[in-house]
């Protein structure tokens, strides 16, 4: 009788030996799966965030114009379009021309709308060719002309013949009290596309007039110093 149970003992013990080894193997196999499981979805929420970022970095990259401006892949500032027209080779009017900055006279919004108003003659600065000249002649209602002896006194894609869609607006004066606004550049190319473009840092100083023009909001600037006529 003491023999019969000991060896159920013995049986016990063996089958509480089995269960407590499936037991652990059970916990490795639950520990290993829960640390890949974890280990995928951090993979995969590290891709969807590198995935994310790059599509943002794409989206913010600034597209090529058709202007001939073309955007770098690193973000940088576009490459200036060039003049699809070789320029003259020698540019004599402006040659010489220097033109210092004078006191600003105008110093509220309205002393510039009226300021300006008359006709100006001068010279632009730009970043494809030489210094030209160029007469501009703004008016009361909006409408302005430009010409140029040498080039095309407003980008060097538009054209120096008067045209009703060619406006400027100036809207607002800084702090610093220069105004600016926008100006409608019309194209004779063909096209006749007009671009609306920025007009900055309108300076009125008594019988010299300086703005710049910015075309597309990315190229230029064209720089006008030009005194009253």
């Amino acid at each position: 009788m003491v023999r019969k149970d000991q060896k159920g003992f013995a049986y016990v013990e063996l089958a509480l030996i089995g269960v407590a080894a499936l037991i652990v193997l059970g916990t490795a196999w639950y520990v290993i799966n829960s640390k890949n499981s974890s280990e995928s979805i951090l993979d995969k929420a590290a891709q969807d965030k590198f995935a994310s970022s790059k599509k943002r970095s794409s989206s913010s990259t600034p597209s090529s114009s058709n202007t001939g401006g073309s955007s770098k892949k690193d973000g940088s500032s576009p490459t200036q379009p060039q003049p699809p027209t070789p320029p003259p080779s020698t540019f004599t009017k402006c040659k010489n021309f220097s033109s210092t900055d004078s006191d600003i006279t105008a110093t509220s919004l309205s002393d510039l709308k009226g300021g300006i108003i008359g006709t100006w003659t001068g010279c632009v600065t730009t970043p494809w060719v030489p210094k030209y000249d160029a007469t501009v002649t703004f008016r009361a209602d909006g409408a302005y002309s430009a010409t140029s002896d040498e080039y095309v006194a407003l980008y060097y894609g538009g054209s120096n013949n008067d045209d009703p869609r060619k406006i400027y607006s100036i809207d607002d004066i800084s702090s610093i009290k220069m105004g600016y606004g926008s100006i409608d550049v019309v194209f004779l190319d063909g096209s006749g596309s007009v671009t609306h473009d920025k007009l900055s840092d309108i300076a009125l100083m008594g019988n010299k007039l300086s703005f710049k023009i910015t075309h597309l909001n990315q190229y230029g600037p064209l720089v006008f110093q030009l005194n009253r006529n």
